[in-house]
């Protein structure tokens, strides 16, 4: 715990326009994946938190992304709930 003092922010990420952000951000494979009140499912490069691609629903992301593989060639699937509870 004495390190603590000397740690340094690496990266933050804002969400343009919105004033909220409900859903907690989910770590897998070197991304964060997060969904905020700016309508879009975001997924970030951990290490530098640049953008590597985002995705806009319907409604505004009100629950943590949930990273599965899904098909017959197990691509990876994101999943989510909104604010007018789709899935």
């Amino acid at each position: 715990m004495d390190n603590v003092s000397r740690l340094k922010l690496k990266w933050a990420f804002g969400f343009a326009g919105a004033i909220s952000a409900n859903a907690q951000p989910t770590v897998v494979g070197g991304r964060v994946f997060v969904g905020g009140g700016d309508r879009k499912v975001h997924s970030l490069d951990a290490r530098t938190g640049c953008v590597i691609w985002e995705f806009a629903p319907d409604a505004p992301v009100r629950t943590a992304i949930m990273i599965s593989r899904a098909g017959v060639e197990e691509q990876y699937v994101a999943y989510f709930g909104d604010v007018r509870a789709n899935a």
